[in-house]
């Protein structure tokens, strides 16, 4: 699809706005509701596993739920490039900066980001008219030790 085209920038507002809420979730929610940002054959493909059903996704943002319990956090993506594929399949990638330090904000005992990684999000439009997350990939550049 032409990405000059209407629609397709239609398209990538949403499938950016999708990452937005999902991030914003995660991070701020603790992922209470990260399985609606999901298809429901959604998977999240990471550097330590891959998580393919809904209850392994749960798992995965349940278990990373408590391991930044008492922390803050935040995912930070840019440098979007989007392929849209159809009206209904997009894939975007990005970069993400993930921050993260002890304590409540503002968080003043940090050196920079914690992990840097090349993401890749395969989102597909439902029935419902809806932006889901089909696969979310992503593989650490910088990983701070």
């Amino acid at each position: 699809m032409d990405l000059s085209s209407p629609e397709a920038a239609a398209i990538a507002l949403q499938t950016q706005q999708l990452l937005n809420e999902f991030t914003y979730d995660v991070d701020v929610n603790g992922g209470k509701d990260v399985l609606t940002f999901y298809t429901a054959d959604g998977s999240v493909n990471l550097a330590m596993g891959v998580y393919k059903t809904h209850k392994e996704v749960r798992k995965y943002y349940d278990e990373f739920a408590t391991m930044t319990s008492g922390r803050t956090a935040r995912h930070t993506f840019m440098n979007f490039r989007f392929a849209i594929e159809s009206k209904t399949q997009a894939v975007v990638n990005f970069v993400s900066i993930y921050y993260s330090g002890p304590g409540a904000a503002p968080v003043t005992e940090f050196t920079g980001p914690s992990v840097v990684s090349d993401c890749r999000v395969t989102c597909k439009r439902e029935a419902d008219g809806r932006w889901r997350i089909f696969e979310f990939h992503a593989r650490p550049v910088f990983r701070k030790t």
